[in-house]
């Protein structure tokens, strides 16, 4: 009966993860993609590991040194160089495209957020 209930909670964690982590993911990327260029959702999308940072911090109390927070400030601002300067937003579909990019950043990592906080290991059933 206890290998159910793991099964059960695995399977649970895999889907509460897999929704955020690879459908909505992938949704927001080629839809941003569609309205953007690739190299530019590249480059937007590269911002998860930073939103992995403030996420923990502001979802999980977790430790925000100040080194953290000046690589934070650093990212955002190497991004909005070399993107958001060359978007120039000059219509709504590119601002859009840009929304987009930065939702599938934040979907990804709700997706790491949520399995910091189960604290769960899956078992796939490979072993």
């Amino acid at each position: 009966m206890g290998v159910v209930n793991d099964k059960t909670k695995d399977y649970f964690t895999i889907i509460l993860t897999g929704i955020p982590g690879i459908f909505l993911y992938h949704v927001f990327y080629y839809a941003g993609t569609n309205l953007l260029s690739s190299s530019h959702d590249v480059i937007i999308n590269y911002l998860q590991p930073v939103m992995s940072i403030l996420f923990t911090w502001i979802l999980l109390k977790g430790n925000l040194a100040i080194r953290r927070m000046i690589s934070v400030f650093l990212s955002f601002t190497g991004v909005l160089i070399i993107a958001g300067l060359d978007l120039s937003f000059k219509n709504s579909s590119m601002l859009l495209g840009a929304f987009l990019c930065i939702m599938c950043a934040v979907s990804f990592v709700l997706t790491t957020v949520i399995l910091i906080f189960t604290g769960e290991k899956i078992n796939f059933g490979f072993g």
